[in-house]
């Protein structure tokens, strides 16, 4: 089963952190995994390739089953602050869609900072 973990801090997103395999395949052809992946990878990828955001705004990890992001929205102007809520609101609703189709593969945790 694949673990996401969603931290919040005063109705921002702040922080995701993946964990495990979903079981849903063998491995490479496992489209739960997959779409789990791609959705983080790609959030990430609208941050630094769109967005700009630079290492101090923006850490991320990524490693064989593992994945994570904190934001730090200290660092954000106005802007930036809109555009990322817009893509991690994003983010959250597509990990919910697959958990609601995949419940035995994803377990989604929210937590305060």
């Amino acid at each position: 089963m694949v673990t996401v973990d969603i931290f919040r801090e005063d109705e921002k997103f702040v922080k995701v952190k993946s964990t495990g395999h979903a079981d849903h395949g063998s491995y490479g052809n496992d489209v739960v995994c997959s779409a789990i992946s791609v959705y983080l990878i790609n959030t990430v990828n609208t941050f630094t390739e769109i967005l700009k955001l630079d290492s101090d705004k923006l850490k991320f990890h990524f490693e064989s089953g593992d994945a994570f992001f904190e934001i730090n929205y200290d660092l954000l102007n106005e802007t930036e602050m809109i555009q990322v809520d817009i893509l991690m609101r994003s983010l959250v609703f597509a990990l919910e869609s697959i958990r609601n189709e995949n419940i035995k593969h994803l377990k989604i945790n929210y937590r305060e900072v």
